[in-house]
């Protein structure tokens, strides 16, 4: 895993921040290459769980994929997973479902993608949060990329869901689906994005986004309102044509910087943003936000709640607000700087694998 998405995932843990920066550092040290993570909010209180058991994972290098993934949760855990080996082919990508173990209201899934006519799976394939299971009740969940066989083109991967209200995975039966995954990606580090902060002052403009749809904090309770800045135009050097640095200034005392993200749902694309001094220190946000506004034709802006891209004619917009704890002063001769990860390829297709439901517990 990246270090930063890392970070930004641990943020929203209710723990200390010598815990949370413990974690980052363990994890960092112990995965020779780390997976890139997507996370929904839902789910971010059982991120230090997660984050606990990649600790011991061993050295499986030469394993096999499944193997190793099953090793990935827990060696401990491995005996409870129950064979299915099952698949579906479409669009010329073959989805196997290899192992499950259902227990409670979890419902953990080992599964490969392959490509059997081209490259489109590599070792940054990303199943982008489009992997479900058929329940009568809301899920959450997160996906852990394992690991990538570059002699079979075969990705691995965990996929570990959750039912709302903590009510059992019921039937006899259990189907997993998956209608598309992002691939060939491009990380970027260090990237300056804006050269000179010298005279950033109040803002002009700031509203209540209605619609927010994710958050992470360093310290405390979670912040329970946000303060953003009305999105306009700043120049900057971003890597994606669908990222823009919408927005830089101070609202109560405080450094707020906003990034806007135009094909969010498709492309994933996304950054992190900081500061770096003059001696090269790096400070990172106290708070960061990410929020959703739909445009409609006609100029207007105005929230969908329902995420499914408004009246026709609507243009969705993602936006993330970083705030930082840095006085005015302290400005100069400072540089914002970012992180990024960039997806070149989207694959859609629709696989389905239905399957006995055999419980653990």
């Amino acid at each position: 895993m990246e270090e930063q998405a890392l970070r930004e995932a641990v943020m929203g843990i209710r723990l200390s921040r010598a815990a949370r920066e413990r974690i980052v550092e363990n994890v960092r040290a112990k995965t020779e290459r780390q997976p890139v993570f997507r996370w929904r909010r839902a789910v971010l209180a059982g991120v230090a769980a997660l984050l606990c058991l990649a600790l011991v994972m061993p050295a499986l290098a030469s394993a096999e994929p499944t193997y190793r993934l099953l090793y990935a949760v827990s060696p401990a855990a491995a005996q409870f997973f129950r064979p299915v080996r099952l698949a579906d082919e479409d669009n010329g990508v073959r989805m196997e479902v290899e192992y499950a173990y259902i227990h409670g209201d979890t419902a953990e899934i080992c599964l490969t993608l392959r490509d059997l006519t081209g490259d489109r799976v590599d070792r940054t394939t990303d199943l982008f949060d489009s992997y479900d299971i058929n329940t009568p009740s809301d899920l959450s969940g997160c996906c852990l990329p394992v690991g990538y066989d570059p002699e079979t083109g075969t990705a691995s991967f965990l996929a570990v869901i959750k039912q709302w209200g903590g009510r059992d995975v019921e039937g006899d039966k259990i189907t997993f689906t998956l209608d598309r995954f992002l691939s060939h990606k491009t990380k970027y580090e260090g990237v300056e994005v804006l050269a000179d902060l010298d005279g950033v002052g109040r803002a002009e403009a700031v509203y209540r986004p209605s619609y927010v749809s994710g958050a992470s904090w360093t310290d405390g309770p979670e912040p329970q309102e946000l303060t953003a800045l009305v999105p306009g135009e700043t120049a900057a050097d971003l890597p994606a044509e669908d990222l823009a640095l919408t927005g830089v200034g101070y609202v109560g005392g405080r450094l707020h910087v906003q990034m806007s993200m135009t094909d969010y749902l498709d492309t994933d694309d996304h950054g992190w943003l900081y500061l770096v001094d003059g001696e090269g220190r790096r400070t990172d946000c106290a708070e960061s936000w990410q929020f959703v506004e739909f445009y409609y034709p006609d100029g207007t802006r105005k929230p969908d709640p329902r995420m499914e891209g408004g009246a026709e004619g609507t243009a969705r917009v993602d936006y993330k607000e970083f705030v930082f704890d840095i006085a005015p002063e302290e400005l100069a001769g400072c540089q914002l700087c970012g992180d990024f990860v960039i997806s070149g390829l989207l694959t859609e297709g629709s696989w389905s694998v239905t399957f006995p439901l055999e419980r653990a517990d």
